[in-house]
């Protein structure tokens, strides 16, 4: 098992890669305080204040450009990550 937490998350992004599903602690989310939600939104095409947090799941309006996303939520951040891909693939060009 890697050393420290950088390494960790880049051990499970290579197993996710892989298409392993990897399991883990299911804890309360700060959405809002997430430091990769910038790269969300850059990904999209939108500042950081086209997130709103009213929601309680994500969901991406692409009419307004506007990100929704729950203030917080009680799941892994492997499972909120892939709900938000999930809401936001459609929208994204590679």
């Amino acid at each position: 098992m890697p050393a420290n937490s950088q390494q960790e998350a880049q051990f499970y992004a290579q197993l996710q890669t892989l298409g392993i599903d990897v399991y883990q602690d299911v804890e309360q989310i700060a959405v809002d305080e997430l430091p990769w939600l910038e790269d969300v939104c850059l990904i999209l095409g939108i500042s950081l204040d086209k997130c709103v947090f009213d929601a309680q799941t994500p969901k991406y309006d692409a009419e307004l450009n506007i990100l929704h996303l729950p203030k917080s939520s009680f799941s892994s951040e492997l499972a909120f990550k892939k709900a938000l891909w999930q809401s936001i693939s459609p929208f994204v060009s590679l």
